[in-house]
């Protein structure tokens, strides 16, 4: 909404991983409309969820490969396009790099789902993983000349809006909880 107020120009990246959230949050929200109309505890079958899932992050990592500057290299100390790869560097290429995106994503999204009840757990585990990709996302942002990180302004944004709706969402699951996360979340 500021951006559009503002007139300030989306960036691809941030706008891949805001479409990639609602993308996932979409098939959640099926099989959550699914359980609550037909007032029982199963929505979509595993294999309509996994296939909505795979969907969007193949999707997500096309696009992000294709329209972004994406690196396609595993660095375990810094991504340097001035020096070599390092011994430990690992360069997927793009078709690897789409394949453990994938994987990622399904394998982050399937966690929570699968320990039912851990909402308020996952929730705090995530207050911290976000609150670092938006410090990361903001320094790399302010040392450009140090981290090759295309659109890192957008991304620490996005890390910061995912911050607050985990913050928002832990004030309303505290005991009594009055909401829960469901499989959109």
């Amino acid at each position: 909404v500021a951006h559009l107020r503002s007139r300030v120009v989306f960036t691809r990246s941030g706008l891949f991983v805001l479409l990639l959230v609602v993308g996932a949050g979409i098939v959640g929200f099926l099989d959550d409309w699914i359980k609550i109309t037909r007032a029982r505890n199963l929505g979509l079958n595993k294999r309509m969820k996994v296939l909505g899932l795979l969907s969007v992050a193949v999707l997500f990592g096309f696009a992000c490969v294709r329209y972004t500057g994406v690196h396609t290299e595993l660095s375990f100390t810094r991504f340097s396009s001035f020096q070599d790869s390092g011994i430990f560097d690992i360069d997927f290429g793009e078709v690897g790099w789409v394949v453990w995106s994938v994987v990622l994503i399904m394998a982050s999204t399937n966690a929570v789902n699968l320990t039912d009840g851990l909402d308020g757990l996952a929730a705090g585990s995530s207050l911290f993983a976000f609150a670092a990709f938006t410090v990361i996302g903001f320094r790399a942002f302010r040392n450009p000349q140090l981290y090759d990180v295309e659109h890192a302004l957008d991304l620490a944004v996005v890390g910061a809006a995912m911050l607050g709706a985990c913050t928002g969402f832990l004030w309303w699951n505290a005991h009594p909880a009055k909401i829960f996360m469901g499989d959109t979340g």
